[in-house]
């Protein structure tokens, strides 16, 4: 079996909703090994956003730990939350959330110059991720410039600019049509089996979570095996 990449015990999330407490996640657990590709299901409401907020450390569970690639987010301070965020994790949106100013290339280079790598390096490596999203020849354009399908490329390979150890992704193929959907699931997958990162993605297309080696849903606050 491969190594524990992320690991989430114990987790409950409540909030508050006017004078009442609304538990949103109770005891919630999961693992998820290098290279394992793990889709999460549920239906709206059931605290699925609030979960990929807690995996990555942007919120705080009420109870509970997570830890990514050997970190504890509950046991380590702000800077070191953030710098491993940025070495380990990636993140891929419903929305590309690509810069407008900048360039597919500038875009996907952004984590790396972040992380302190040089720019003609990073350049390099962002070429390379392009490539792999087959949009070698879109380098330059702007996003405006692209179609939604190749926005999406882009913003999957800005996730994968830092080799993380975990790519979380919500609803990435939700603001897509059918065929450029199909389109995206078919890269995801190819990219998921080339790499050793694992991907945990939280999706509503059934079709999508078919490619997964696992499926999770989120009932009553918790995760069952499908």
């Amino acid at each position: 079996m491969n190594r524990v990449m992320l690991s989430a015990q114990g987790i409950s999330k409540s909030y508050l909703q006017g004078q009442n407490e609304l538990p949103i996640l109770r005891d919630l657990a999961m693992t998820v090994h290098e290279g394992e590709m793990v889709a999460i299901v549920g239906k709206s409401g059931s605290g699925k956003s609030t979960l990929l907020n807690l995996l990555a450390g942007l919120d705080h569970p009420d109870s509970g730990e997570v830890t990514l690639a050997d970190c504890c987010w509950q046991k380590t301070g702000e800077r070191e939350r953030d710098r491993v965020r940025n070495h380990s994790l990636g993140f891929v949106y419903q929305f590309h959330h690509l810069l407008p100013e900048f360039s597919a290339l500038e875009n996907v280079a952004m984590p790396l110059r972040i992380a302190g790598m040089s720019s003609a390096k990073a350049r390099v490596v962002a070429l390379d991720l392009l490539a792999k999203v087959g949009l070698s020849d879109r380098a330059k354009h702007r996003p405006n410039q692209l179609s939604g399908g190749e926005r999406q490329r882009v913003a999957i390979a800005r996730g994968l600019a830092n080799s993380p150890a975990v790519v979380l992704m919500d609803e990435p193929t939700g603001n897509l049509d059918v065929e450029t959907a199909s389109e995206v699931r078919d890269l995801i997958k190819t990219l998921s089996r080339s790499a050793s990162t694992a991907f945990v993605i939280v999706t509503h297309d059934p079709s999508f979570a078919e490619y997964a080696d696992r499926v999770l849903t989120l009932t009553n606050g918790k995760l069952e095996d499908h």
